[in-house]
């Protein structure tokens, strides 16, 4: 849904754009590259090789540049050129030929934009708008980013990609007279301008950076990179692509944080939407991005999505992914926002992963004004904030690591479920998991048969649960609770009743133990 006053001023340029058909070419190698991979230097800044040779990722193929020659033999066919993709090995394009690139003997695949997927801003509900004289600290209190402060942690040495429609005036609000811009692109416009287009961006990077009166963003004292990947003025898939190509820059600038309050299902062409079977973590290009993006080490913080009380309700793309903390929206009492969206993913993923502050939430508006505002687009950068306080505090957590102690973290962390996830986060609780041993109690686990053929099935637990207490929990697809019960002191294999009614059916058997989950998709003949 696209705001009124945005849908009155479209601009000429802009329609013209809407106009435009794009394509993702994806090429067969990268053969004839010039470039190699024992000279990243030569397209990966410093502290993109750094962050590579910190967490043991080698450089390969998907860090090479695609070939010029490609791109220019593209361009032959009277394409517009506009951006590679080295994760993809692909070329965005549009007023092309689509049959005469097909043609092209380096070319392996001509995609338009319905070749699956969604897309939009998520919507913001503004719930208030006012100066205000309370300050944002409720927000940083709910998740211990108080304590974070406290602890000498704000951000420093730490760099955040933040990936939005725009960040109206920010260059002149005072609340961010010190902060740091690394770097800042428009992906439509194709130039360093973010600050002439929409204000989203600017109150979902207050929540981290601003800094003035009473308030104080979650990690003022990080770097930030600005980049707009959603055009307000439609809705295509093309902005996942957008996505794409600004997670590249990020990953070669050498950022340790994206954080995305963008989320995407539907578009105006309704032969791109994205169904709830999509979302299995692997099938939008923008979570495909998100994939890689983790791949090389960085973590994917995104909002969950505000959907729940739309007939879609799920989380949107690229929440699904494995790889990302996704992050859903609380009020002050801890009370999941209405519209918060919720899981599971269709692979049957709990999700969200962590809640925040989302409703009535303080954010810094365009014209240095405090106000609040609602949704996860606020939530989302708050728990970016938390992230760079864990990587200011350890520099060498792994994403996966840093996202398993804010899970353990959460309020709920013994008893998740696909509205609250973990629950809300706490800063100072996810310093108390101090090693990756700790975060895989239960990454052994196993239950067998699976289909189980009849009433009851095998579960056998790892060596180091044996004569634990666990939670049982079993879930129908759509998260409703079926039965619960306690194993004390646990044996190495255990016999577990499947839930009556059951048959023909797949279920979510949730096992709990010393505040680690697994939860396994059973599938009951």
């Amino acid at each position: 849904m696209k705001p009124f006053f945005i849908i009155l001023f479209l601009s000429f340029v802009f329609e013209l754009q809407a106009q435009e058909t794009f394509y993702l070419v994806s090429f067969k190698n990268k053969d004839n590259t010039t470039h190699a991979l024992d000279r990243p230097e030569e397209y990966l800044s410093a502290e993109a090789i750094a962050r590579r040779t910190k967490y043991s990722i080698a450089i390969d193929s998907t860090d090479l540049p695609v070939p010029q020659a490609n791109i220019d033999e593209v361009e032959t066919t009277g394409a517009t050129i506009w951006y590679p993709s080295k994760w993809f090995n692909a070329v965005i394009v549009s007023e092309a030929d689509s049959t005469a690139i097909a043609q092209l003997s380096i070319v392996d695949k001509v995609m338009n934009m319905s070749d699956k997927t969604k897309g939009g801003i998520e919507r913001s509900e503004e719930i208030e708008w006012k100066r205000s004289n309370v300050d944002n600290q409720v927000q940083n209190e709910l998740i211990g980013i108080d304590h974070m402060h406290e602890m000498g942690y704000k951000g420093n040495g730490i760099s955040i990609a933040v990936l939005d429609a725009g960040f109206n005036n920010y260059d002149s609000i005072t609340y961010f007279d010190e902060t740091d811009i690394l770097d800042t692109y428009d992906f439509y416009s194709k130039n360093a301008t973010v600050e002439d287009d929409h204000h989203h961006g600017t109150e979902v990077m207050s929540t981290m950076a601003a800094v003035g009166g009473d308030y104080l963003g979650g990690s003022p004292e990080a770097s930030y990179a600005l980049y707009r990947t959603e055009n307000v003025y439609y809705e295509s898939r093309i902005e996942e692509l957008m996505w794409l190509v600004a997670s590249e820059r990020a990953d070669s600038l050498g950022v340790d944080i994206i954080q995305s309050s963008l989320g995407y299902y539907d578009f105006d062409d309704a032969s791109q939407n994205y169904t709830h079977d999509d979302l299995d973590g692997r099938r939008a290009w923008i979570t495909m991005a998100a994939n890689h993006a983790f791949t090389k080490g960085i973590c994917v913080v995104v909002s969950a999505g505000n959907e729940g009380l739309t007939s879609w309700k799920r989380i949107t793309f690229p929440a699904d992914s494995p790889f990302v903390l996704t992050v859903g929206s609380i009020d002050k009492n801890e009370v999941k926002a209405e519209s918060s969206s919720i899981g599971p993913t269709a692979d049957s993923r709990i999700k969200p992963d962590i809640m925040a502050l989302g409703k009535a939430c303080y954010v810094v508006g365009t014209s240095s004004n405090v106000k609040t505002s609602s949704g996860t687009s606020f939530a989302a950068p708050q728990m970016a904030s938390f992230v760079a306080g864990l990587l200011q505090s350890d520099a060498n957590l792994t994403p996966s690591q840093i996202f398993q102690k804010i899970r353990n973290s959460g309020s709920r962390s013994t008893d998740i479920t696909n509205d609250y996830g973990y629950g809300t986060a706490n800063f100072e609780k996810s310093l108390t998991v101090t090693s990756i041993h700790d975060l895989n109690l239960l990454g052994d686990l196993k239950v067998y048969p699976n289909p189980v053929n009849g009433e009851r099935f095998q579960m056998e637990v790892p060596q180091k649960v044996v004569g634990k207490t666990l939670d049982i929990t079993w879930y129908d697809m759509s998260g409703r609770k079926l039965d619960k019960n306690k194993l004390h002191q646990v044996e190495k294999v255990t016999i577990l009743n499947v839930p009556k009614k059951a048959q023909g059916n797949y279920l979510l058997l949730k096992v709990s133990a010393d505040k680690e989950t697994k939860t396994i998709k059973v599938k009951v003949n």
